[in-house]
């Protein structure tokens, strides 16, 4: 679970922090300072990348996939001063990677080097991403991209990229690449924005999922008078084979039918029949020192039994290692 961290001194978010748990219902212990942060971000009015961005948040809407058995965290950089300007969300994507998921050092963007986040020196232009704020990133098993959806508070519209080498690179923002979102009929301050993409624990989907967006639903639209809304995505033509009869995607629809988290690939193209639609099979959750950490339940509540000094832990050598004691298999975190 990532989070943001505000600036005591002022409103700005200056920091990304990170809660790690051995299960998603929790509980989620929370790293105690923030693993992504820019210390030369101070926007204001001298500072800030466009007028009406004054007090911008700095770094923010954190999202993470794991690329290469590593964890990559895509962020928003907004106020900086190598931070772009372009509409309709100006700010800019950048990234961070961790091997055990605090730790975080920059990624090369395939341009330069990314610079670090824990000094006060302002990323280089090079390191941009996405010449956009706000994204969520996804893995599509069935074409190997990387699926992103991107819309700020503001936004009308809800765009989308891809990438095909683990999101060092992306298509360019374009104004054509648009997703159906939920309109108000005949509103001009209506506004759809901050979508996410439903995916299945290791954050991946198989060709189609559904992305859910914050949309107006009255007219005239109103600051913070929001819902959510369904959009169904897919990647590739083939992908959307089984719209007619799995419109969320083959995973949520053969998930949603064995009660359990499944995998489920289109094996009826055209069909609008239900029962005549996916193939499914069992979703293999990899379990990380499953053996070693048995005992707790995890790495984290593992290392916390192991030292009152311990907020959490991931696994890190493995079951290989051997034993049952955290410091064999398990990275602790104070």
């Amino acid at each position: 679970m990532l989070s943001v961290s505000l600036n005591p001194k002022s409103i700005n978010i200056s920091g990304i922090c990170v809660a790690l748990a051995d299960d998603i219902r929790g509980p989620w212990r929370k790293i105690g300072k923030p693993v992504i942060q820019d210390l030369s971000c101070d926007p204001g009015p001298h500072n800030t990348s466009c007028a009406k961005e004054a007090g911008a948040y700095c770094v923010g809407q954190p999202s993470a996939a794991v690329i290469d058995g590593q964890v990559v965290v895509f962020y928003s950089s907004i106020g900086g001063v190598n931070d772009p300007m372009r509409a309709p969300n100006p700010g800019r994507i950048l990234a961070m990677v961790s091997a055990n998921g605090v730790d975080f050092v920059p990624r090369d963007s395939g341009t330069g080097a990314l610079g670090s986040r824990q000094e006060a020196t302002p990323p280089p232009k090079s390191a941009t991403l996405f010449s956009q704020r706000d994204v969520d990133i996804r893995f599509d098993r069935g074409s190997g991209q990387l699926l992103m959806v991107q819309g700020d508070v503001g936004a009308q519209e809800i765009f989308w990229s891809l990438s095909e080498d683990g999101g060092r690179n992306w298509l360019p923002w374009s104004a054509d690449r648009t997703i159906a979102v939920h309109n108000v009929s005949r509103c001009k301050s209506c506004n759809n924005h901050n979508p996410g993409l439903a995916a299945l624990p290791d954050g991946s989907f198989g060709g189609s999922t559904f992305a859910l967006v914050a949309s107006s639903y009255e007219n005239p639209g109103q600051w913070g008078r929001w819902r959510l809304f369904r959009t169904d995505v897919g990647v590739t033509s083939e992908a959307l084979g089984c719209d007619g009869c799995a419109p969320a995607g083959c995973d949520h629809a053969c998930s949603r039918a064995n009660n359990k988290t499944m995998t489920g690939k289109c094996a009826f193209p055209g069909s609008t029949d239900p029962g005549k639609c996916c193939s499914c099979e069992a979703y293999k959750e990899d379990v990380p020192c499953a053996k070693c950490a048995a005992s707790a339940g995890g790495c984290v509540e593992l290392c916390r039994k192991a030292s009152a000094e311990h907020v959490a832990g991931m696994c890190r050598y493995g079951d290989d290692a051997g034993g049952t004691f955290a410091g064999l298999c398990c990275e602790c975190f104070p």
